[in-house]
């Protein structure tokens, strides 16, 4: 009887500790695998992050860029003309002059 008590409560030790481990090896897998998913999710919205700011400064760039060359395309072009228009100007009233 004592040997069968014996082996029971070793038998029993034993179950309580495979059980314990199996429950804190499940549970120590569960939290890896939870911090693995929240480092992926930080990293995928950090990276989703910087994709959408390079994106916006590209096209602000862009948009910024544009406007400076069609500025500068008209400025050149309007004093084109003012300088074309003057010198016309200029240019007739000397040769009025030269007739008159």
């Amino acid at each position: 009887t004592h040997i069968a008590m014996v082996t029971y409560i070793a038998r029993a030790t034993y179950i309580a500790m495979a059980t314990y481990i199996a429950m804190a090896t499940y549970i120590a897998m569960a939290t890896y695998i939870a911090m693995a998913t929240h480092i992926a999710m930080a990293t995928y919205i950090a990276m989703a992050t910087y994709i959408a700011m390079a994106t916006y400064i590209a096209i602000i760039t862009y948009i910024a860029m544009a406007t400076y060359i069609a500025m500068a395309t008209y400025i050149t072009r309007v004093t084109h003309i003012a300088m074309a228009t003057y010198i016309a100007r200029v240019t007739y009233i000397a040769m009025a002059t030269y007739i008159a």
